[in-house]
């Protein structure tokens, strides 16, 4: 199969898959509950800022996005970090 095949079936699967996606939010993942009661964007958003400090991001940090949803927890990367 050659890379342009690739690229179209790439294209094909977000096309069926996103409304379902976007049913799941900005976040394409889990959530971290602190408290318990929070919101499922509220404990995406958790889950992010968690992971960014466990790998010690600072701001000005070059982060690679491969492959990960919609690019929602990148964006939120490169606005707060």
């Amino acid at each position: 199969m050659s890379r342009s095949n690739n690229k179209n079936k790439i294209i094909e699967l977000y096309d069926v898959i996103t409304p379902t996606i976007l049913l799941w939010g900005e976040h394409l993942h889990q959530r971290l509950l602190i408290v318990g009661d929070e919101s499922k964007e509220k404990a995406q958003l958790q889950l992010v800022e968690h992971l960014a400090q466990l790998a010690d991001i600072k701001h000005g940090s070059e982060i690679l996005d491969i492959g990960c949803g919609m690019g929602g927890s990148s964006l939120f990367l490169a606005r707060n970090y």
